[in-house]
């Protein structure tokens, strides 16, 4: 047996969903880097929230029953944002593609339910999870689609 250092219970604010005033100010966020994208007139820092948005969606999805279809939303994202880099580092434009569009509005979307619903317990753990990803410079905790 393990000796596990108990874990402290959870405060009522941690076992909430975050108030609607910060729910509102993060999606709005994440709303503007998506339309600067969508207009041409992002610059990478503008990916920054979108690639947080990304990775925290997927930290925050249910693990256990996550459909091939959700999985196909976060790599296509992914793929979507990648792309979108690959080419502002060429044109010195960064730009979404038509077909790039619905999948990172869907994205954002899906975010926005998690972040009015998850409570702020989850969103705390997903975050700390964001944030060694993004300052390890490390692998995408998203697996690669499979060639069919």
């Amino acid at each position: 047996m393990r000796n596990r250092k108990p874990r402290r219970p959870l405060t009522k604010s941690e076992l909430l969903p975050l108030p609607p005033a910060d729910v509102s100010r993060l999606s709005l966020k994440n709303h503007l880097a998506l339309a600067a994208l969508r207009a041409g007139q992002a610059d990478d820092a503008m990916l920054t929230p979108l690639m947080n948005v990304l990775y925290f969606a997927y930290f925050l999805r249910d693990a256990a029953a996550i459909e091939q279809a959700e999985l196909a939303l976060f790599q296509r994202a992914e793929a979507a944002l990648e792309a979108c880099v690959t080419r502002g580092e060429v044109s010195g434009v960064f730009a979404l593609t038509e077909d790039d569009r619905p999948v990172l509005e869907q994205l954002v979307s899906l975010h926005d339910a998690q972040l009015a619903s998850v409570p702020r317990h989850r969103l705390l753990d997903a975050w700390a999870r964001v944030d060694q990803v993004t300052r390890s410079g490390g692998r995408s905790p998203i697996p690669t689609a499979e060639a069919p």
